[in-house]
């Protein structure tokens, strides 16, 4: 399934403003783990933080999710984007 369309699907579902709340709300949590995934080296195997860094690592990856879509007048190129 595609992502932006379950997402739209999703946000079509609350009101505007908590719609509006909850994009801010994410898009700095996805931020916010990025720079945490940056500087926190992963831990020891066997270490109880292996599962939260997991979950941060894996909330970093999602940067992009929200990107705009390209204007009509350029082309879509993937080799545009940066991660």
């Amino acid at each position: 399934m595609d992502t932006m369309l379950t997402t739209q699907t999703i946000l079509s579902l609350l009101p505007a403003q908590y719609a509006a709340d909850a994009v801010v709300i994410f898009s700095f949590l996805i931020s916010g783990c990025a720079v945490v995934a940056r500087f926190w080296r992963p831990p020891a195997a066997g270490s109880k933080w292996v599962v939260v860094w997991t979950l941060v690592t894996a909330m970093a990856q999602l940067r992009g999710w929200n990107r705009p879509a390209p204007a009509p007048d350029r082309k879509d190129n993937a080799a545009d984007r940066k991660p």
